[in-house]
């Protein structure tokens, strides 16, 4: 799957009027486009585990595509660089979540829930409790 491919699937099932319901429950929507998570996994099973399109989807910087990102990575080739990358990028609680579980299936995952159990961005934090929760 491209990341045309991947983007096209998400727009086409994207409700901006879901964008409300998520803000309420403390989402940020800034750049999202309404995609509801089973929607998402549907488009990640198609993708398969593509680690240069999760690079890509999370580029993007849009909501669902870093979403998407977190469910087709490859926690094994994932470096630990990148893996601070995604985590100052958090800016929400449920890609923080998203990716806690990718994370926490990687190489570095207690090295990173020691780093950031301290950390100051409270969805950097947020990540490594709920990498401790995955264990």
């Amino acid at each position: 799957m491209t990341l045309d491919d991947a983007l096209e699937a998400l727009r086409a099932a994207a409700d901006a009027t879901r964008k409300p319901g998520m803000a309420r429950v403390g989402i940020a929507v800034e750049h999202a486009l309404g995609v509801p998570v089973p929607a998402m996994r549907r488009v990640a099973v198609r993708a398969g585990t593509d680690h240069a399109l999760a690079r890509a989807l999370w580029a993007t910087g849009i909501h669902e595509a870093r979403f998407l990102a977190t469910l087709v990575a490859d926690p094994a080739t994932m470096p630990e660089d990148e893996m601070d990358r995604w985590a100052r990028d958090l800016d929400s609680w449920d890609i923080g979540d998203a990716a806690a579980d990718l994370f926490a299936a990687t190489p570095f995952r207690d090295i990173k829930i020691r780093a950031w159990a301290t950390d100051e961005a409270p969805f950097v934090k947020r990540a490594a409790f709920a990498m401790i929760a995955r264990r």
